[in-house]
């Protein structure tokens, strides 16, 4: 008997779910100037919702849209989650060390707030990276793809400094070059004392390459073959990500707050960090 009620139970709390579900969708869709679909009401939850903390900013932090306009692999191409790849395949020994230097100056005064950060605030950066970067392989060429729109930043004052420090401080240092235009994105190649450090055995050249697509910004950290590298560059395709850069407006974004214990975690170009 227990059994019946408990799924009675079940079963009602699911059908009063559904039912603020569509009263909640239908009063945004009464609430919304111009076209309105699902994907503009999954941005409505990840505003109203996504600063909360927690599980909540993980589960709707507004970096997923990022993570659905990623281009697919080209191709001839692979695609998988940089923060599953090894970054031991990027750096040798020498641009380790180059990388350690950097990042000591870039963070290393935010080293006690970073020591104070909980599981939960790593998950939350865990997962803005997941959403915002991607790897590409081609044989032995591997490009990898970080995504930063303005719009949709980590949802953490923490993890939003952190990143910007480590942005600028690589800006900061980094002598920059035209590379070219393709597919209207001018890229701008970066070397900074990373890309200088020796290659050691790995193949082909560390380089760096930051693209703009409105205002979204386009980075890249390869380590691939000069024809590799052209193909990627002219036949990925970056329509999604153009279709995000038109919808995003400039907003003021929450943030949340955590603290509690120390975990690992990862930033592109930061690895070391671990």
């Amino acid at each position: 008997m227990w059994v019946l009620r408990a799924l009675s139970i079940a079963f009602f709390v699911v059908g009063i779910g559904l039912l603020v579900a569509v009263w909640d969708y239908w009063t945004q869709m009464e609430r919304a100037e111009g076209e309105f679909d699902t994907r503009v009401y999954v941005t409505t939850v990840m505003d109203r919702f996504g600063d909360m903390g927690g599980a909540m900013t993980v589960a709707l932090s507004r970096s997923q849209l990022v993570l659905i306009a990623l281009p697919d692999a080209p191709e001839g191409w692979t695609a998988e989650a940089y923060i599953d790849t090894d970054d031991n395949e990027l750096f040798s020994t020498s641009q380790w060390n180059a990388s350690d230097e950097i990042l000591d100056a870039a963070i290393g005064h935010m080293e006690p707030e970073l020591q104070r950060l909980s599981q939960t605030d790593h998950a939350i950066f865990n997962a803005y990276l997941r959403n915002t970067t991607r790897t590409y392989r081609l044989g032995d060429s591997r490009i990898d793809l970080y995504v930063t729109d303005p719009d949709k930043p980590v949802a953490h004052p923490v993890w939003q400094r952190y990143d910007q420090a480590i942005t600028n401080h690589f800006d900061s240092i980094s002598d920059t070059m035209p590379f070219g235009m393709m597919q209207g994105i001018e890229w701008v190649e970066h070397v900074s004392a990373l890309e200088r450090a020796s290659n050691g055995p790995l193949p082909h050249e560390l380089r760096a390459f930051v693209g703009y697509i409105g205002d979204v910004r386009l980075d890249l950290i390869t380590r691939a073959s000069d024809d590799a590298l052209n193909a990627f560059l002219n036949t990925t395709d970056w329509s999604e990500l153009r279709d995000l850069s038109a919808a995003s407006a400039p907003k003021q974004v929450a943030v949340v707050q955590q603290s509690g214990d120390v975990s690992s975690s990862v930033t592109p170009r930061a690895r070391s960090e671990d």
